[in-house]
């Protein structure tokens, strides 16, 4: 039988059913949560959470139904502020407030252990934190293996406590002791959606254009990928032999979003239900006995736990029976070159090993260079001035390798007005832009390119470009703007990202040994050597 689209009342947009099926729990932005009766049609008590209106999450029921909590969220001066409130659902009376998080970093997520006596929270602090529901106590605070938690989950049989981070990092810990099993990258992308398999065997990670990849949850070892464009959520049936999940059709269009359905059995894409342009991102899931996949353009969505309906916050809910998704078949312009079939994991390793190998390539040697290094392009003719130096900065003066310091500057033929001075500037030349500034030795006449927009930086080094070419037009001459002459000493300072940002957003094409040639932007300042005239902003090029 198709389930009911049931409407929800009081225009709620957030909420959930109760373990009876009886009442609808309504939450949204709100200062409380509402019990609505089904059968009376009709709010019958409240309980309120905050004394102003907040953002307040669905409720989440325990696995015996006897508890639920919400995540409470708001912006407070740009900041994303968040905690947890733990509810009796028999008396409706508020068990636990956990304010367990940093202002700022959310502090809303949290997750129920299997035996009804934890909750784990997380946030953007790098911080998961469990929690003793009886006490409110905290138990115990692990910190992520790398960046932001965006999505955490616990498997069914309570032995393991996954965190997915930004930058694609994994944490896996046992849930027992706290202990990390091991930490290792998936992706280059945000980890989207985490989830377990029904007999904790198999971890489901998504991220992105990457795809979502299967992993054996004890060993680590990468079993699949089912690729996508972009995936977001993913929803398990109730028998695990079929996975729904919400993705982009195009990157170029993240907010158009569709929906695939994989036989996990077959290794392929089984049906794809079509995108609806310029909505919210999709969300789906399956009916309680696996027979219908609900898909909601814009809002919540609830089953009931018997199946027999479904709550809606708006009107754009599609309900499809599996049996006649699977009859239309797959569109496979929905997935723009990639394919439909299930990839085969090519690495055999498991995660101790990627965790052990990652950790020997972030240990190099020190030479006692403190700070951010110099781009190997300019590391023969800056000599450092350590005072000026930090993580994110290194400076320096040009010096060639004679020994002289006195240069002749040249730099491509296009040029602006700015703070009472003429300044070089990005040229155009055969259709492409270039900027260059060389540097001539006086002495020995020995050229170093200082910097070359098509070569150095954070864009030429880390973003894929079409265009990019050895081919320069001529420079010209650079000359005194107060006596004409051309020889001039020179000052160079390169400032970056710190070193853990560069190599993550890279997607590791920078490591610890040349993540300074990602850098973000560079300044030359120059001095006239006959009459002495500066110009400390001569370039000033963001290369990011």
């Amino acid at each position: 039988m198709q389930p009911k689209i049931v409407r929800s009342p009081k225009k709620a947009t957030s909420f959930c059913y109760s373990p009876d099926g009886n009442f609808l729990l309504l939450t949204g932005y709100t200062k409380q949560v509402s019990v609505y009766s089904l059968e009376k049609k009709r709010v019958i008590s409240s309980l309120e959470i905050d004394d102003q209106p907040k953002d307040i999450l669905p409720p989440i029921f325990s696995p015996d139904g006897t508890m639920f909590f919400v995540g409470v969220n708001w912006s407070d001066g740009g900041l994303n502020c968040g905690y947890v409130v733990v509810c009796n659902w028999d008396s409706l009376t508020i068990k636990h407030r956990i304010i367990g998080h940093r202002p700022g970093y959310d502090g809303s997520n949290g997750i129920w252990d299997p035996d009804n006596k934890r909750i784990v929270t997380t946030a953007f602090d790098y911080t998961a934190k469990v929690w003793n529901v009886n006490t409110g106590k905290k138990i115990v605070t692990r910190k992520a293996k790398k960046e932001a938690i965006m999505a955490a989950a616990i498997s069914p049989d309570g032995h393991y406590l996954v965190l997915g981070c930004e930058f694609g990092y994994v944490t896996i810990l046992n849930f027992q002791t706290y202990q990390e099993m091991y930490a290792f990258r998936v992706s280059s992308e945000d980890i989207q959606h985490l989830s377990i398999s029904s007999d904790s065997r198999l971890l489901r990670v998504a991220c992105g254009a990457t795809g979502l990849k299967i992993f054996e949850l004890e060993t680590g070892i990468e079993k699949l990928t089912l690729p996508s464009n972009c995936w977001w959520r993913h929803s398990t049936s109730p028998g695990g032999d079929l996975i729904a999940c919400t993705h982009t059709v195009n990157r170029k269009q993240p907010w158009t979003m569709a929906v695939h359905l994989w036989d996990l059995r077959e290794q392929r894409c089984v049906a794809t239900v079509p995108p609806k342009e310029g909505n919210a991102p999709v969300s789906c899931g399956f009916s309680p006995d696996g027979n219908y996949l609900a898909v909601s353009h814009d809002g919540n969505f609830a089953f009931s736990p018997d199946g027999h309906s479904v709550a809606v916050a708006h009107d754009k809910l599609e309900l499809w029976e599996i049996r006649s998704l699977i009859k239309k078949g797959v569109d496979q312009s929905q997935f723009e070159g990639k394919s439909s079939h299930a990839i085969p994991a090519t690495d055999t390793r498991t995660g101790l090993d990627r965790a052990a190998e990652m950790a020997i390539k972030r240990l190099k040697p020190s030479d006692g260079i403190k700070g951010m290094r110099f781009p190997a392009h300019l590391a023969n003719c800056l000599v450092r001035v350590q005072s000026k130096c930090s993580g994110t900065k290194c400076f320096g003066h040009v010096q060639c390798a004679c020994g002289e310091r006195d240069v002749l500057l040249s730099t491509t033929d296009a040029f602006f007005e700015e703070e009472g001075s003429t300044r070089p500037r990005t040229a155009q030349w055969n259709g492409e832009h270039f900027f260059v500034v060389n540097a001539r030795c006086s002495a020995c006449g020995k050229n170093n390119i200082l910097f070359d927009a098509n070569h150095h930086g954070w864009n030429a080094v880390c973003v894929e470009s079409e265009t990019k070419t050895n081919e320069n037009p001529s420079l010209v001459a650079w000359k005194c703007q107060a006596c004409q002459q051309e020889k001039h000493r020179v000052s160079i300072e390169i400032i970056g990202e710190p070193m853990r940002d560069a190599i993550l957003e890279s997607g590791e094409l920078l490591d610890e040994t040349n993540w300074q040639e990602g850098f973000g932007a560079i300044n030359i300042a120059i001095q006239c050597h006959s009459c002495g005239r500066q110009d400390k902003n001569w370039v000033a090029y963001e290369s990011m």
